[in-house]
């Protein structure tokens, strides 16, 4: 019987995913896989709909926020 018969699609390519990412994560740094994780983290200076982790305070963030705009302003000279 195939996998597709007894597990959905969904199913066969989220243990797929699990599998690699287990695999990746032995080896922790780009180099190894040829590329860069070139994403950027943004936050909002707002605790009520985003409150911070617990354990975490307050005088510790900074920049206070870094949201879309100052993002936008900071990455503008550097093209």
């Amino acid at each position: 019987m195939a996998a597709s018969s007894i597990f959905g699609r969904r199913q066969v390519m989220q243990a797929a995913a699990t599998f690699v990412v287990s695999a990746a994560s032995k080896t922790a740094f780009a180099d190894d896989f040829g590329y860069v994780d070139a994403h950027s983290h943004l936050w909002s200076i707002d605790r009520v709909d985003y409150p911070l982790a617990p354990g975490a305070k307050e005088e510790d963030v900074q920049p206070k926020s870094f949201d879309v705009g100052e993002f936008s302003r900071w990455r503008a000279p550097k093209g």
